[in-house]
Formats: structure tokens, C-alpha cells, sequence
């Protein structure tokens, strides 16, 4: 079995997809990145090809097709930042508000909406001068470039990326992401159990393959018996006491006189 997961660029899912790897290595997960413009994309695809998701990590808001009812929580916001050249006037400041962006990029400056058209044609286009853009901080940081800057822009609206999917078709798998990316542990973990040792501790990769070693070698017979390898300890050269109960000695005993 294996979960579909789809992200919206600007998004890294890597921690999340790691844990679920730890927590469920039985239960494959496979995922893959969207345009912003066609996020939801993946719930209304063919089941048949691969571009079909079980679960989303999208950013707000959403354009939700008719027919489709999506579960959704919002996870966290984006700092909005005005990316600029270099050179610009605007890149000696540590940051700004849109009255001083207005100010100094003028009418040249941009929002940012879902649905833009290539961001990488916009920011060569910011790059030779043609314009700045405000955008969300991680689509700054997916695209930055040598020649460029983004400074947070402190009154802009942020935005915000949550977790969607499908309401019918909540599955055990969908509910055990969406538990992962709101930090529900191991321990609470619902649904799908994860492996755990004699003492409740949930395995980790390297638990898991220690234990696979141990038991290949129990299976060999080359598990190592009580004692063995231990080194043994050299005598003193003395004599064994026959008497126990009388202290040794080595002392010749004299002639009475």
C-alpha cells in the first residue's frame, strides 16, 4: 500500500515524509510537487494515471471545484517579502512596510496571486530592472538567484499553507499524515500501529536492523555463549592450598633446636 502525497512549490515536506518512512516503513509513501496554479489538481485527476494525490499541502486560498468537499487545516503563515535586484535602493534596508515600498519601487511593484504565470520568467524580469515582486517568503527562497534579495515586507499579508484532502475519502493512512504534520507522536499514533520493542519504544530503522542481525545470527548459531571471548586470568605461579581453611605459605619450615 502506499500514500500519494502532493505539495505545492515553496513547501518541503521532507521531515514529514522521513517520519512517515521511521513510523511506517511497511506503508510506502511516494510524492511529488505542483504548480500553484493547478494545486487541486491532483484530487480530480484520473485514478488511473499517477498524478492522482490521496492528501495535498497547499496554499491559501483555494479555488475548490464544484462537487468537491475538502477537509482542510491550515498549518502555518508565510512572511511576505519583496524580492528586488541587488542594486536596488530597497535592499540596504533589513525591512520595509507598503507605503515605503510604493515609495521607492513606485508602480512598478507587483503582488502575488495564485495562478501567476512562471515565476522564474518573473524573476529574470525583476533581475534586469523590469519591476519587483512581493511574494511569499519560501517561493523568494525556491527561486532566489545571485543578483537578487528579498526583504520582508512588515504590513503585507501573509499567506498561508494547510493540508487538504478529499473528505470521502478520509483513509487511515490520510489521517495518520495529517496527524504526523501536526506533531502527533508515535505513542498517540491512531490507526496504523507502528513497531514497537517489548517496552513500547516505537523502532527506529537502525532498531530494526539491529534486531534483523541478531536474529540472523541466532538462526546460524553463531551467537556468542555466556563466557566466551572472555579472557582468561593468568595464575600467580603458587601452588594450590590443600588445606582451604589454613592460609598458604611458601615458607620451608626449619629444624626444631
Amino acid at each position: 500500500m502506499t500514500l500519494k502525497l502532493g505539495f505545492v512549490e515553496g513547501v518541503t515536506p521532507t521531515k514529514w515524509i522521513g517520519i512517515w518512512k521511521e513510523r511506517f516503513a511497511d506503508v510506502g509513501i511516494v510524492a511529488f510537487g505542483m504548480a500553484e496554479s493547478e494545486q487541486l489538481a491532483p484530487l480530480t485527476a484520473d485514478p488511473e494515471t499517477d498524478a492522482t494525490a490521496d492528501v495535498l499541502l497547499v496554499r491559501l486560498p483555494l479555488d475548490t471545484p464544484a462537487g468537491l468537499e475538502l477537509s482542510v487545516i491550515p498549518l502555518y503563515q508565510e512572511v511576505a517579502v519583496v524580492v528586488v535586484p541587488k542594486e536596488h535602493a530597497i535592499a540596504k534596508l533589513d525591512e520595509l512596510t507598503l507605503a515605503e515600498l510604493a515609495e521607492l519601487a513606485g508602480p512598478s511593484s507587483t503582488g502575488y496571486a495564485p495562478g501567476d504565470p512562471d515565476l522564474g520568467i518573473a524573476m529574470e524580469l525583476i533581475a534586469a530592472g523590469v519591476g519587483v515582486a512581493i511574494v511569499p517568503h519560501s517561493i523568494a527562497r525556491l527561486h532566489s538567484r545571485k543578483d537578487l534579495i528579498a526583504k520582508p515586507v512588515t504590513d503585507a499579508a501573509p499567506t498561508r499553507i494547510a493540508i487538504a484532502w478529499p473528505t470521502e475519502h478520509t483513509t487511515e493512512h490520510v489521517e495518520e499524515f495529517v496527524g504526523i504534520v501536526r506533531g502527533r507522536t508515535a505513542q498517540s499514533s491512531r490507526g496504523i500501529a507502528p513497531e514497537t520493542n517489548a517496552n513500547g519504544k516505537v523502532l527506529s530503522r537502525a532498531d530494526k536492523a539491529k534486531a534483523a542481525a541478531r536474529a540472523l545470527r541466532e538462526a546460524n548459531g553463531k551467537q556468542k555463549k555466556p563466557g566466551e571471548g572472555k579472557k582468561k586470568v593468568a595464575g600467580n605461579g603458587h601452588r594450590p592450598n590443600p588445606n582451604p581453611g589454613r592460609p598458604h605459605s611458601n615458607k620451608k619450615k626449619g629444624k626444631r633446636r
